[in-house]
């Protein structure tokens, strides 16, 4: 796997499952979607509410994939054994 501005590639791309576990990733869109929703005429209430919902969203990915990625490194390490 390559490197490319600290963030871990294969073979060129970006590691999706790293990039959704970031909670980095998850407010930055909770924000922008916020605020194009405020900028599209939407009320602060509805912007409210998308913004949890993209977080909300965004704990369940997060918490999927990570547990993926823990049961995956677990395998891996008793066939090692």
């Amino acid at each position: 796997m390559a490197k490319t501005k600290g963030i871990e590639t294969k073979k060129g791309g970006i590691n999706w499952a790293r990039k959704l576990t970031s909670r980095k990733f998850w407010l930055s869109l909770a924000s922008f979607v916020s605020m194009m929703s405020v900028a599209l005429g939407e009320n602060k209430e509805q912007a409210t509410q998308l913004t949890a919902l993209v977080m909300a969203g965004g704990a369940v990915v997060t918490y999927v994939l990570g547990e993926g990625m823990s049961d995956a490194s677990g395998i891996v390490r008793n066939q090692k054994d």
